[in-house]
């Protein structure tokens, strides 16, 4: 049975509480010390609680669980071949499974065994660890008040925990039988009448509890697992049904479809079933984020990889510094040095750039081959390959410098670094919020805007929070997750009329709103057309692999990727449009999109043996490498010290790069279907 596509869906909205305040005392909303010790009881037996990642089967399990069932009460079906999974669970709250014998025979046979009880929790509920949601569909009644209630009022919520009373008198119940079945998708024949306030014959939510009252229409729920796992599926059985007064009905509930991509039409989708109200902007917290956050600067940032103009040719290397110089004018203009990577054992020397237009952001174009067709082989990594025999000519004719640029480029792509942890006043260990990221090749600032996979390149977050969560695994170890929360922005556009009113935001980062009124300008005059950003989530809680890059303006960049000439001419007809649809993501360059990548340190780790030792980034001095390389036995050190082109019986070529990129190639109009990686994204569990 081949996958199904799953619809990923974003919850903006949370009561979570990480901690809560009891007779007057701070407590942690989890099991106690106590019961999250490993350490066997007195009678020598298992009896702990142990949190589960994301990545755990029982908590995926709990998220396709919720998923389909939110999006059924929705009104939006699963299909054969279409389903729905939480990106994560409500922030804040946290899945816990509790392990303790099964009865007294498994107790006596052993102290870890099969037969032990493996229940699961869910704790968060801003009351405190009593309040503990024991199943999806017992969750599921206070999930749907969160990302419905207009209000966001506790009272309206009817899940058993929140509305023990009315629970007791107009309970929505449903049985706790469950069977084993071989399909585990979310169906329902009908609605149920709830408890709530709202108008007659609308549709609510049954909870899985005891059989406390009768109040519920007959329901078939089920879930299904991948392909290659066990399948698991959930038989609710019927209750009579009872008529409550109109004032106790629940309120009609509406969502919007989730955002679909034409160019990726599997990519993960964003489901918005909550209110649309853009968060305020964090003021910078330093001068290097100010600065990056004002017009007319710069567009490149010191640790980001760059294509830069040798002249000839076109290398990769790293932005090492910047700063301002004043011009004939007394304009401020930019200026940098640039540190290009190559193999381990030479470097060439850093190159300084006074015109932007001589850089390229690194997911501008794709990343040729390697000019050593030996080194072609899918997998093969920067650290893998033999630099000493590719020098000695070992494998070939081509480049060892360029080869060494493609590869440590492609292996930066796949790292990620948070950056300057900062305290949101939370007590909770497990979580680091960070004021920005190194994202692959780019830096990225909370407060700015960032581009997304969803939206056919056309949908934008304004970064709010990086969020590291990090779970330790029953063995000890920890494994680390990185978020992004931010409101959720798509490019539209309309006919212009002087009557026409764009929905007024004064949240978007100064950067985006002179850009766009700077694209507007031309577009009404030559084409009677308006554009605007708007909101389609507010909060949305996102995985780092859900990123494409950050967000450049169209009216600086595009003119450097189409030249002056080309780009004046579409501005005469008012043909601009959002640049980030030019440009690659994240991931692509290694087939790898959607992955979160490997954890860096630093970023000089990150960039390790491809920049010479004593290089500086922001302050930081690269070190003494520490890989080691593989290395051919039968070459001696004096080939290290050899010029390039001598050791491979050519003409030197070490500063000829032009069978690396054509400069003049690179000018051409057409150079986005040359040079633009365009990748599928597509989303399959």
């Amino acid at each position: 049975m081949a996958p199904i596509a799953l619809t990923i869906i974003y919850l903006a909205r949370s009561d979570g509480k990480l901690e809560v305040v009891k007779a007057g005392v701070k407590e942690d909303n989890n099991p106690t010390k106590e019961q999250l010790s490993t350490e066997l009881d007195a009678n020598g037996l298992p009896n702990f609680y142990e949190q589960l990642s994301i990545t755990h089967n029982k908590n995926r399990e709990w998220r396709r669980k919720l998923g389909g069932m939110l999006m059924r009460e929705l009104g939006k079906e699963e299909t054969t071949e279409t389903g729905y999974i939480l990106a994560d669970l409500p922030e804040n709250y946290r899945l816990y499974e509790h392990c303790r014998p099964a009865d007294k025979k498994s107790a006596e046979s052993s102290s870890r065994n099969s037969n032990d009880r493996r229940d699961a929790y869910l704790y968060g509920h801003p009351e405190g660890r009593k309040k503990r949601f024991r199943s999806p569909a017992e969750f599921l009644p206070h999930l749907l008040w969160m990302v419905t209630d207009k209000e966001n009022d506790p009272e309206n919520c009817e899940c058993k925990l929140c509305c023990t009373d009315e629970w007791t008198k107009n309970a929505v119940a449903f049985m706790e039988a469950k069977t084993v079945g071989t399909d585990g998708r979310a169906h329902q024949s009908s609605g149920y009448q709830g408890t709530g306030k709202g108008q007659p014959g609308s549709k609510g939510v049954a909870n899985q509890g005891g059989s406390k009252g009768a109040g519920i229409k007959g329901q078939d729920i089920t879930t299904r697992k991948d392909e290659g796992q066990n399948s698991l599926s959930t038989a609710i059985k019927k209750e009579p049904t009872r008529n409550l007064p109109k004032d106790q009905e629940r309120a009609q509930v509406t969502s919007q479809r989730p955002v679909t991509s034409a160019a990726a039409p599997k990519a993960p989708m964003t489901v918005t079933p909550n209110l649309m109200s853009p968060t305020p902007l964090a003021p910078a917290r330093n001068f290097q984020q100010a600065l990056d956050a004002q017009i007319n600067k710069f567009m490149f940032r010191p640790g980001e990889l760059v294509w830069f103009n040798r002249g000839n040719a076109w290398g990769l290397s790293v932005i090492t510094t910047r700063q301002l110089y004043k011009d004939q004018r007394h304009q401020d203009c930019p200026q940098y040095s640039v540190q290009p990577l190559s193999h381990p054992y030479t470097h060439p020397p850093a190159m300084m750039i006074s015109q932007e237009k001589q850089l390229r952001p690194w997911l501008a174009w794709s990343a040729p081959d390697p000019t050593h067709a030996a080194l072609a082989n899918k997998g093969l990594r920067y650290q893998d390959v033999d630099w000493n025999g590719v020098i000695a000519g070992r494998y070939g004719a081509g480049d060892p410098e360029v080869d060494g640029s493609i590869f440590a480029a492609k292996a930066i792509d796949e790292c990620y670094t948070p950056f300057e942890p900062i305290s949101d006043g939370s007590s909770n260990s497990s979580e680091v919020y960070y004021n920005g990221v190194f994202c692959g090749g780019e830096k990225i600032w909370v407060g700015e805007a960032i581009r997304l996979r969803s939206g056919a390149g056309k949908d934008l977050m304004i970064l709010r929070r990086v969020v590291e969560r990090s779970t330790q695994r029953s063995d000890g170890s920890f494994s680390q997750d990185l978020y992004v929360i931010g409101d959720i922005y798509t490019y539209r556009t309309m006919t212009y009329s002087p009557k026409s009113q764009i929905p007024a935001n004064n949240f978007l980062p100064s950067r985006m709103q002179e850009d766009l009124n700077y694209r507007n300008r031309a577009t009404i005059a030559h084409k009677s057309q308006i554009s605007y950003w708007k909101i389609t989530q507010s909060q949305a809680r996102l995985g780092l692999g859900e990123v494409k890059g950050r967000w450049y303006e169209s009216r600086t960049l595009l003119p450097i990727l189409k030249g002056d000439i080309v780009f004046a001419q579409a501005m005469s007809k008012g043909e601009i449009d959002d640049v980030g649809t030019m440009l690659n993501g994240r991931g692509d360059a290694n087939h790898s999109a959607n992955s979160l990548g490997k954890r860096k340190n630093d970023r000089l780790e990150t960039f390790g043996a491809a920049l010479p030792v004593g290089t500086t980034i922001e302050g930081q001095v690269v070190a003494t490498p520490q890989v080691a390389f593989p290395m051919d036995p039968a070459l001696t050190g004096s080939n290290i010290e050899m010029g390039i082109g001598d050791s491979m019986g050519q003409p030197g070529n070490d500063t000829d790069m032009s069978e690396f990129v054509d400069v003049n190639q690179m000018e051409e109009t057409d150079y986005s279907q040359s040079y633009l990686g365009r990748l599928g994204n597509g989303a399959q569990f």
